[in-house]
């Protein structure tokens, strides 16, 4: 080193910034040669008595930005003088001893597990009197000696060294006389441990400029830390670690953090991070966890890609900025709260699970994607997608489709919002909450592709709302494919619960012969859309009713064009007054009922059931009516036409106080009402 090219002239390396790793540091040549620390780190890498040896014409300075010795666990020796008006860092481990004189006007910092030697008086008098500071993360309850000297130290020595250690650590003149040792006997919370060497025991604190600005920031402590980024400062290393020891830490403030690569969490913690975090661009990001830990992102996280390690628990908003596809390839949980944004991303799941919470929410925004196996916004192969939260597909340009692929698992939301010519095809079990399905714009539920039949379940009252009327809510369009509909009335997670789904737009399009449907469960499935148009609920496969379920349907819509079929138990209700026309034959169960509710008390609900269909010989019917209604008893009400009942015996299930009786009068079902009775006032 220094002017190898033997010039005469002065030579100066200068270390300001970054890290020179030799095993020692030698000169050549007749010319005055300068080393000078200003900000940078000289790292040994073996043993050295002669590390830097004391040459005639070599001069050592510190700059105001300090300088660091990296002793890497080895034990080297300087035999330069060392002056200047900055700070020295000491660290790594090992031992450094300084046989020339120290003259800079700085604090002298050494690490913890690192022994700082000094072999004359002057050297001794100006880092005890200047300040010594003993930082890192020691052995808890072990002394070890952090300075020593040739002269016999005093009490008086002690008043200027300090410790960043722990809040419990003391310092003693060690048994000799001369050296000074530290004891610990509890950690400090909040340490940076490596920084841009890798070894050096730093304080977690922004405002000190000691926080690394690069390479790998590894953080730990022993008590819970909240640590400060303070306004307008950025801490950006390539990568942040938590180690398996850590406490839980909380990083706070105005500031940012910026140009990761990784975030790894190897602690039994919750790590917060309240301050913004940006990924570099270019890059993969890496979250890596471990077991149930997570790190909450309140302060947001943007990212152009990322890749996730280990079992992961987000926390927070995060931003997908990939323009390509993206692949989630392990289990991923988004707790309550939190909100993950895809605006511009092709999503692939293979066999890996990602789960919102409850008040969690799932943005995706595509543009034209091909509903094909390489070409589909949402892809989830054998694998779970569940949602407690709410769920909004945010599509653009053209037919945007967003699909889940043959195998998929339960998808539970509380909300499916599908916007702006968006497509949501449907797994093979979709289980919605209380927020229902929002189908706004040019957006629909189209099931013609992925698996053949979709089910769909409730852990609430739950609705399918178009925006447009005119639009399908659920869509087959022209195929051979067969493909059925489940929907299920009982409630998911207790199937002794009965759940309300009601859908307000119309069921099936276009030639779809195929497309049948089912309800089952204890609960009630509500046909609520009234408008005849093209999409008017086209079940030409059929709807089957299975036992204990109920479907309603109120006047102006249709269960579908092709069988209806009640099995045991099950009922079909005319939910409102007003006519309710079957597109095709009634197959009715030996124990099935036909209910009729009264929302008017002069008009009667009423099912008009095709000839051909097949009625057992004794019909069960259900009487009701809402709520402040009673039927006129001034006169009858039919509630049946085109079937003639004529020869088959009515059964009253549940009778009212207000019902006479229902007879088959001229073939259909007719209601008398009880006379309210004459009420004579004596005065």
């Amino acid at each position: 080193m220094f002017n190898s090219c033997k010039l005469a002239e002065t030579a100066t390396l200068v270390l300001s910034g970054g890290t020179l790793n030799t095993k020692n540091l030698g000169h050549e040549g007749t010319g005055s040669k300068n080393l000078m620390f200003n900000g940078g780190t000289l790292k040994a890498v073996d043993d050295n008595a002669a590390f830097l040896p004391a040459f005639d014409d070599l001069a050592v300075t510190v700059g105001e930005n300090g300088g660091t010795i990296d002793v890497d666990g080895h034990s080297i020796t300087i035999g330069e003088d060392l002056s200047g008006a900055g700070f020295m860092r000491f660290g790594g481990g090992g031992t450094v001893t300084l046989e020339g004189e120290v003259s800079y006007s700085g604090k002298t910092y050494v690490a913890a597990g690192t022994t700082l030697a000094v072999s004359n008086s002057t050297s001794k008098a100006n880092i005890l009197g200047n300040g010594l500071v003993v930082r890192g993360v020691p052995t808890l309850n072990t002394p070890y000696e952090v300075f020593v000297c040739e002269d016999a130290l005093s009490e008086g020595d002690l008043a200027n060294v300090s410790c960043d250690i722990a809040s419990a650590s003391t310092v003693a003149i060690g048994a000799d006389g001369k050296s000074i040792v530290v004891t610990c006997t509890a950690y400090r919370a909040g340490y940076w441990i490596g920084g841009v060497s890798g070894s050096l025991g730093i304080p977690a604190n922004w405002s000190d400029g000691v926080v690394p600005s690069s390479g790998t920031a590894v953080i730990d402590s022993w008590a819970t830390a909240a640590l400060t980024n303070p306004e307008g400062s950025t801490f950006t290393p390539e990568s942040i670690s938590f180690p398996e020891g850590s406490a839980m830490i909380a990083i706070s403030g105005d500031g940012a953090i910026s140009g990761l690569s990784a975030i790894t969490n190897n602690a039994a913690k919750h790590h917060v991070f309240n301050v913004p975090v940006s990924f570099s661009d270019g890059v993969t990001a890496s979250i890596s966890m471990v077991g149930a830990n997570y790190m909450d992102f309140a302060g947001g996280v943007t990212m152009a890609d990322i890749v996730v390690v280990g079992g992961a628990m987000f926390k927070g908003r995060f931003t997908i900025n990939k323009s390509g596809d993206f692949t989630l390839n392990v289990a991923w949980t988004v707790m309550s709260g939190s909100e993950l944004n895809y605006p511009n991303v092709v999503w692939y799941s293979h066999n890996h699970n990602l789960t919102v919470e409850s008040n969690a929410t799932v943005r995706v925004k595509g543009t034209k994607i091909q509903h094909s196996s390489s070409k589909t916004l949402v892809n989830v192969n054998d694998g779970t997608f569940v949602v407690s939260g709410s769920m909004r597909f945010n599509g653009s340009g053209g037919n945007p489709t967003h699909y889940f692929a043959s195998g998929t698992g339960v998808l539970i939301a509380n909300q499916i919002d599908a916007e702006n010519g968006c497509r949501y095809c449907p797994p093979g079990h979709t289980v919605v909450g209380p927020g229902g399905i929002q189908l706004n714009g040019n957006s629909w539920i189209r099931v013609s592709n992925g698996p053949a039949t979709h089910k769909f379940g409730a852990y609430a009252d739950w609705e399918i709302n178009p925006t447009v009327a005119s639009n399908p809510a659920i869509y087959k369009n022209n195929s051979t494919t067969s493909c059925s509909l489940i929907f299920d009335t009982s409630d998911y997670y207790d199937p002794s619960v009965q759940r309300t789904i009601t859908v307000r737009g119309p069921i099936g399009a276009g030639n779809a012969d195929s497309l049948s449907a089912a309800v089952t469960g204890i609960g009630t499935f509500v046909f609520a859309f009234t408008n005849e148009n093209n999409y008017a609920s086209t079940f030409s496969g059929g709807l089957t009713v299975g036992d204990s379920a109920t479907v309603a349907v109120k006047p102006g819509a249709r269960p579908g064009k092709g069988v209806v079929t009640l099995e045991d138990t099950s009922t079909l209700q005319v939910a409102a007054s007003g006519t309710v026309t079957l597109g095709g034959a009634l197959t009715l169960g030996e124990n099935a009922n036909l209910a009729f509710n009264f929302t008017d008390k002069a008009t009667a609900p009423q099912l008009a059931i095709p000839a051909a269909s097949t009625i057992p010989a004794t019909v069960n019917v259900k009487i009701s009516a809402n709520e402040g209604i009673r039927p006129s008893s001034s006169q009858t009400h039919t509630l049946t036409s085109t079937f003639d009942f004529t020869g088959k015996t009515v059964n009253l299930i549940d009778k009212p106080d207000w019902v006479k009786s229902v007879d088959i009068v001229d073939g259909n079902l007719v209601l008398t009402v009880k006379s309210k009775g004459l009420m004579i006032i004596v005065q």
